[in-house]
């Protein structure tokens, strides 16, 4: 618990190799999204590349801002919402690719299940922005 707080740019960079292992396995599968009249296909295999960036990226900000004094409670609530929205989304994914394609149901609920933790990401990245956003401030206040 103590190193989420003091140095979570460890755990988002451990994180990488586990969802490029997730990825081999699916390789091959797709994941079919469906917002209004327009139908999105992603490759596993390259939503877990971007992922993976998208964590690589945050882990080095947070090792940029790591002399400075975050909100505990904001750092917590973007690192589990985060790693574990994508891990279940990656592992939704495998679940549910091609497995739904042919009955309207339940890939309804399906594209409801993955636009929820979408949503639930884009989220706790907000919160992880205002987390810098007040660290930052509170450096300038302390400076000056």
């Amino acid at each position: 618990m103590n190193i989420l707080l003091k140095q979570p740019y460890k755990i988002l960079w451990l994180t990488i190799p586990l969802i490029f292992l997730i990825c081999i396995f699916g390789w091959y599968n797709t994941v079919d999204l469906q917002l209004h009249d327009k139908y999105f296909i992603f490759e596993i295999f390259h939503l877990g590349i971007l992922l993976s960036s998208i964590l690589s990226i945050m882990g080095l900000l947070y090792w940029l801002v790591r002399n400075k004094k975050l909100v505990q409670w904001m750092t917590m609530f973007h690192l589990t919402t985060t790693l574990f929205c994508v891990v279940v989304l990656l592992i939704a994914a495998l679940l549910i690719s091609n497995t739904f394609v042919l009955l309207y149901q339940p890939h309804m609920l399906s594209n409801i299940f993955i636009l929820l933790f979408i949503l639930v990401i884009v989220l706790g990245q907000v919160f992880f922005l205002i987390n810098l956003i007040i660290s930052s401030i509170r450096n300038v206040e302390k400076k000056g």
